[in-house]
């Protein structure tokens, strides 16, 4: 509770071990937690200038007082640092006790500058690699316009608990998450309670989504995308993958609040068995404290110097030594561009370019047919344009800028796919056959990208789905857009991220069911066999790229007007028919087209001769047909012409003048000339009533 005092003050923010104020024009952070930077981006708050420590190191097994990456986002997007002058305007303050300011100074350091040459040798980690991050290191490092490094004392001042900040405050501390905060001109008191309610939990800004369910267990290979959001975001969760190998679950990274994305898939924080973690930084480890202390040790695969990074900072951040860290984890060094095997699939680890090491990781599944059989994870890496610039600068060898781009070779990659810079930009991606490439760690998601990009941000575009399916998919809506050459792409990638539902669908399983369930979705087949049933015969059998459910756009009728079967297990993408409809009326020309196809795909369905034709065919058939209008008593056909097109006719009736012979729809006309089985007309076919649908083509073709 607090109790108002200074006539200067105000909470801006309230959140379990965490306050946001305003204190004599200075914005403060009390506290706070990992992920909490999150909330001051939704919520449009001020930047604080003003950290000070909580006293707590951790609550509900969540680190608390984080303040590196606030220092980070403070100091660029407060005003702090001058980006056009490269010059500091304002330093961050820090505040807490000598030893908490001598903890927190070495985790800002160490995750914002990197490790230092003897940081490396005391971790026993090869003098080649050593020598070449060490090059790197200094390219990325902050620096002034004539380019001398600007140290973190240029950024950050400490200050102890007491002592006069520059606006003539202070704040002491009297206990955990309790301050008396004083203005020094007016002798003014406020005492400030951030200490968490009994019923109060830490939780993330962004929703967390409902129950998706997973992959089963026992699936011998797959990744289910938890989170891989950019840090500076607050839509969505940051970085974390569940790979699934053999039975066994192995998260890539943990995010803050992971724990709870992963029970939304059927995962528990008891299941995980082993952890790949790629660096250090908050967005990738923020949650690691829920998993260590989950009662016994979690196996850890990951580079000699990203372990004892990892191990430094948990012991500064808990306050606690080393060794007493180590205790929680079975730690396995990985072998860096070499293939190594864990639990039956191999993988292969390699440096990436970034400020502190991070490897990229590459796994493999031998034997796999039908779908691709290796995912390749980049995290955080430099992009093209910033690899070549480093190589023109002789910061790095053509053999150190293969094994760059090389992480970006894969059947199917998650890539960062941040902003310029520290992370590749989307150009990066341009040259390369990306249908199989997902992009994630990016701040915003620009609807003008080719479509066949796909997200993991802020949830994946196919949320907590196996990879390897997730790339066939993406291929199948390029099928799907390709009869339509004017589409909109980039309208109808935001129509896949916000309107679609993606459903893993079992053999035998019924979709739809003629005349019951309300139509309310286009269906896209991302992979496996369908079964379309009319009036208990089979028309059609579906593969990759088809669709169905399109008589909710032609016909306005609200009922299925078939069954869908699977014959084989498959996964379907739905589109929501309103979404749909309002793109459509956006865009006519592409309304027309898909109107067209979908009648006619449907009409040809249901003919003797063209309803078992591959749908590819069918599709292609579809699109080369043309309606006529036709009012009672026009003739379609005079006997002893020589035109060779046959019709299908869709609405209305056709008669043979002077016989009791009458066409209905489905029916073929003209086929025999047109076909080439006589060289002219037979007979006369006339319309017995106006209809507009009947469709004309050299169906010899």
């Amino acid at each position: 509770m607090t109790k108002k005092f200074i006539q200067d003050f105000e909470i801006l923010d309230r959140k379990p071990c965490t306050a946001l104020c305003r204190i004599k024009g200075d914005v403060v952070l009390f506290g706070g937690f990992a992920g909490y930077h999150q909330n001051i981006i939704e919520e449009n708050l001020p930047w604080p200038q003003v950290l000070v420590h909580g006293g707590m190191n951790s609550y509900e097994d969540r680190v608390l007082n984080p303040f590196d990456f606030i220092f980070l986002c403070s100091l660029f997007k407060s005003g702090g640092f001058d980006l056009s002058d490269m010059s500091v305007k304002k330093k961050i303050a820090l505040v807490g006790t000598a030893p908490e300011l001598e903890r927190t100074l070495k985790v800002i350091d160490f995750t914002f500058q990197g490790p230092d040459r003897i940081f490396f040798k005391n971790a026993g980690v090869e003098s080649k690699w050593r020598d070449q991050y060490l090059k790197e290191k200094k390219y990325f490092s902050l620096k002034n316009k004539k380019g001398k490094a600007i140290h973190l004392g240029q950024m950050l001042s400490c200050h102890e608990l007491g002592s006069p900040l520059p606006n003539r405050w202070s704040v002491e501390r009297t206990k955990n998450m309790f301050f008396i905060i004083r203005d020094l001109e007016t002798g003014e008191c406020q005492e400030l309670d951030v200490s968490p309610n009994e019923n109060e939990t830490i939780k993330p800004v962004w929703d967390i989504p409902p129950y998706y369910g997973g992959f089963p267990a026992a699936l011998a290979f797959s990744l289910q995308i938890l989170g891989y959001g950019s840090p500076f975001q607050s839509k969505g969760p940051t970085t974390c993958m569940v790979l699934r190998l053999n039975g066994l679950a192995v998260l890539v990274d943990c995010c803050p609040f992971w724990d709870l994305l992963a029970v939304k898939t059927g995962v528990s924080i008891a299941e995980i068995d082993a952890l790949i973690l790629t660096h250090c930084h908050e967005d990738h480890m923020g949650g690691l404290l829920k998993l260590i202390r989950r009662g016994r040790k979690i196996r850890i695969y990951t580079a000699k110097d990203i372990f004892q990074m990892m191990l430094d900072i948990l012991s500064w951040q808990l306050d606690v030594s080393t060794d007493v860290v180590k205790q929680y984890f079975d730690f396995h060094p990985v072998a860096i561009e070499k293939w190594t095997t864990i639990s039956g699939i191999d993988f292969f680890f390699q440096y990436t370019s970034h400020p502190i090491p991070c490897i990229a990781v590459k796994a493999r599944k031998k034997h796999r047919s039908g779908l691709p059989a290796e995912i390749q994870i980049t995290s955080d890496t430099v992009g093209m344009t910033c690899a070549q610039n480093m190589l023109a600068r002789g910061v790095i060898s053509d053999h150190r800028y293969a094994q760059i781009m090389n992480v970006f070779e894969g059947d199917v990659t998650i890539a960062d796919g941040g902003e310029a810079g520290l992370h590749p930009a989307l150009q990066d991606f341009m040259g390369h056959d990306v249908r199989a490439t997902f992009l994630g760690h990016r701040q915003n998601e620009a609807t003008d990208v080719p479509l066949h990009f796909s997200f993991v941000e802020p949830y994946h575009l196919f949320p907590f789905e196996n990879l390897s399916v997730a790339s066939i998919i993406s291929r199948a809506i390029d099928s799907f857009l390709k009869p339509f050459p004017n589409i909109d792409a980039g309208r109808w990638a935001q129509i896949l991220r916000e309107a679609a539902i993606y459903r893993p669908i079992a053999t035998g399983q019924l979709i739809l069911q003629e005349r019951m369930e309300e139509s309310e979705f286009l269906f896209i087949i991302g992979f496996g066999l369908f079964s379309v049933i009319t009036n208990n015969q089979e028309v059609a059998v579906l593969h990759s790229g088809n669709f169905f459910g399109e008589n909710v756009f032609v016909s306005g009728n609200k009922k299925r007007t078939a069954h869908v079967k699977a014959l084989t297990y498959g996964i379907v993408v739905g589109l929501n028919a309103d979404v749909v409809h309002e793109f459509l009326n956006d865009n006519p020309d592409v309304k027309n087209r898909f109107y067209h196809l979908a009648e006619a795909r449907e009409l040809l369905s249901r003919t003797m001769i063209f309803g078992q034709l591959d749908v590819v065919e069918k599709t292609n058939l579809a699109l080369s047909l043309n309606k006529i209008q036709l009012h009672a008593g026009d003739y379609l056909i005079k006997k002893g012409e020589t035109e060779d097109c046959g019709y299908v006719l869709s609405h209305g009736a056709l008669e043979i003048p002077g016989t009791e012979t009458v066409f209905t729809p489905p029916a073929l006309v003209g086929e025999f000339t047109a076909a080439g089985f006589t060289e002219r007309r037979t007979a006369d076919i006339r319309a017995t009533e106006d209809f507009g649908l009947t469709f004309r083509n050299s169906l010899s073709s």
